[in-house]
């Protein structure tokens, strides 16, 4: 599969959590430089008119690297990480509506949600309004910035190079807007 790399030009206040949803899989990446989306070659267009109706006009860019010298952490939540020298990458893929619908009801099990909340959010799900994905962040820094205090709450990978495979990725739903706050930051 062929990626291809398109930088973040403008930012404005869109509903991207609902149209990011629509796309298989995309990747996002802060970094000194900008924001900039990876995905499949072939979904570029689509990628690109479903990012513009969230507010975001995308251009082409080269690809991207990285130092040698970073260290990877685990970022647990989608809060932005206050600095400039850390490489922030977020991944989503999109849930397929049956998929959606079972963690509506299994997340109000969890927080002991009363059931019309979990029926709201299936019925949302069910007529469209809100979508559900998966994500997963990590950050990329060097030692010395992922043992500061600006990691808010990442957790580095040192030792078990098989974390990163065995870190579960989390459930959102469009409707909470969390990966347009981390764009927006």
């Amino acid at each position: 599969m062929t990626v291809a790399v398109l930088r973040v030009v403008t930012r404005s206040a869109g509903d991207v959590d609902r149209h990011v949803a629509l796309l298989p899989y995309v990747r996002f990446e802060r970094n000194a430089s900008g924001v900039f989306v990876e995905c499949a070659e072939d979904l570029v267009d689509e990628a690109t008119v479903l990012l513009a109706r969230a507010g975001l006009r995308l251009e082409r860019a080269v690809p991207l690297s990285r130092g040698a010298d970073l260290l990877v952490a685990v970022v647990p939540h989608l809060r932005p990480l206050r600095s400039a020298h850390v490489v922030d990458v977020v991944a989503v893929r999109a849930v397929p509506l049956g998929e959606a619908t079972l963690a509506a009801h299994g997340v109000r099990r969890l927080l002991r949600r009363r059931p019309r909340d979990a029926s709201e959010r299936t019925r949302l799900l069910l007529r469209g309004e809100a979508r559900a994905f998966r994500w997963r962040r990590l950050a990329f820094a060097t030692a010395r910035i992922m043992r500061s205090a600006r990691s808010d709450g990442a957790r580095p990978v040192v030792f078990d190079g098989g974390a990163l495979e065995r870190e579960p990725d989390h459930l959102a739903f469009s409707d909470a807007g969390l990966l347009g706050e981390w764009l927006r930051a």
